[in-house]
């Protein structure tokens, strides 16, 4: 997730590193038109740059463009935290009572065109499914509620048409509308055949993966709620909300308000400041 000590570090890191290519592009440029008997007794090392210099410019703007696009796929920090800050706003008020309960969450999923991994597998000769292929289009985590739950990795194919989109965070992308989906079977009380295909059924997600979870013992929600998540008029994201209890997610109130007018201006921010 987006808050991962190592993500924050590499941030800064490749921020630090673009400045640091930038100032060198620039000194380069500046010796190439200097005399190095001027720079006495330094004059042997701006030999050596004026010398070199062909290649200095060359790794630097790598190091920069490579800053650059890192900026870009992890975001500010500090606008990250202001994000989670609302999906915990969310959370309190989606799931009164539940603050502190890991089977409460609201997560932020991104849809990208391109991914290099999946995990699990959606086929065991192909990771990404037969018929399917990195560039399919996908919805991957990049924000969650909570402290004790930030950390996944679960994500789902998100074509453009709603008959091959998985889950309830692809149906909602694909219709790209709200999708409210309660009563769900309680997994983690009976796991039989008959509550897992009407449990996929009714989620749209595969009955393997289902049974994956099951055996890993990971949370199968009893409710579902996909909220569409536009940033400048174009189609960004979506937005899960998803509980224990069979029913507990409001219809659409205060807080969908508020997701409207606060989550896409982070986001925003996100895409002016990388």
């Amino acid at each position: 997730m987006r808050r991962h000590p190592l993500r924050t570090f590499a941030y800064y890191s490749a921020s630090v590193l673009r400045a640091v290519a930038v100032v060198t592009i620039a000194v380069v440029g500046i010796l190439l038109k200097a005399d190095a008997g001027d720079f006495v007794p330094l004059d042997k090392w701006v030999q050596a740059i004026q010398h070199q210099a062909w290649w200095i410019v060359l790794a630097s703007a790598g190091v920069s463009f490579g800053g650059g696009q890192v900026r870009k796929a992890l975001g500010p920090p500090w606008v990250w935290a202001s994000v989670e800050s609302v999906l915990e706003r969310f959370h309190t008020v989606a799931f009164p009572g539940e603050a502190l309960s890991h089977e409460y969450r609201v997560t932020l999923f991104k849809h990208k065109r391109f991914v290099w991994w999946v995990w699990p597998w959606r086929s065991r000769v192909w990771p990404w499914g037969l018929g399917r292929a990195p560039w399919s289009g996908w919805l991957v985590p990049v924000a969650r509620s909570g402290h004790t739950t930030r950390s996944t990795n679960v994500l789902f194919l998100a074509p453009d048409d709603a008959l091959n989109a998985e889950g309830v965070a692809g149906q909602t992308w694909a219709l790209w509308k709200r999708i409210l989906v309660k009563d769900l079977p309680d997994l983690s009380a009976d796991a039989s055949d008959a509550n897992v295909k009407d449990y996929a059924s009714r989620a749209r997600v595969p009955e393997w993966w289902l049974r994956y979870r099951i055996r890993k013992r990971k949370v199968c929600p009893c409710c579902l709620c996909g909220i569409p998540v536009e940033v400048n008029r174009g189609k960004w994201g979506v937005i899960i909300l998803d509980g224990k209890a069979p029913a507990p997610i409001p219809e659409e109130g205060h807080f969908y308000k508020a997701y409207l007018d606060l989550i896409p201006f982070f986001l925003d921010q996100i895409l002016r400041k990388v």
